[in-house]
């Protein structure tokens, strides 16, 4: 067990291998969304991030939907904020995937390497939650 690991080591180098297991990863926040009532307002936030970089705000994120949202409520997104708002129209309890991809900040090269000589190992580009919302 001891031998494969010694072996990366020398093949990797040490500073490549710790940024790799401190890897940049997109993150969706876990939360269970508000409760909504039929026919009053409703407005809710999940937050994105890239664990393990401090320059998560450089990143370009992209957001997607899958399944159903309530009848009468949109998202929105700005930046690293999804947001969903609206009056809900219909009762029921409504479950759908929120999928993330983000895009390194553009002085990041396709190697992981950053222009000031950082570099980061950015493994899986994209992350998902399920959510769901009761409308009473």
């Amino acid at each position: 067990m001891m031998l494969p690991l010694i072996g990366m080591f020398s093949l990797t180098g040490c500073e490549e291998l710790i940024d790799c297991i401190a890897s940049a990863t997109p993150e969706l926040q876990e939360k269970q969304l508000f409760e909504g009532t039929k026919g009053i307002p409703y407005s809710e936030t999940i937050s994105a991030e890239v664990r393990n970089d401090p320059n998560d705000d450089g990143y370009k994120y992209f957001f997607n939907v899958y399944g159903d949202l309530p009848d009468g409520l949109n998202y929105s997104v700005n930046r690293r904020i999804f947001t969903i708002k609206g009056t809900p129209i219909n009762p029921g309890t409504f479950t759908f995937k929120v999928v993330l991809r983000v895009d390194p900040p553009e002085n990041y090269n396709d190697d992981g390497s950053s222009d000031d000589g950082n570099r980061i190992c950015f493994g899986d580009d994209t992350t998902e939650r399920t959510y769901s919302i009761k409308v009473i």
